[in-house]
């Protein structure tokens, strides 16, 4: 369980970095929820698909 844990968090870290940089560094408060809102539904769909693997 461990294992996976840490393979998820890099996954999530990864996936963080990429929609960063795709994004950019708007200021912009819409912006920013709407990353808020993204990074819920990535986590969500890599929880899910790690669940579907397992």
């Amino acid at each position: 369980i461990g294992e996976k844990k840490k393979i998820v968090t890099r996954l999530e870290h990864a996936l963080k970095v990429v929609i960063c940089k795709s994004v950019g560094k708007q200021e912009n408060i819409l912006a920013q929820k709407e990353y808020e809102q993204r990074d819920l539904r990535i986590s969500f769909t890599i929880s899910t698909i790690f669940i579907y693997i397992t």
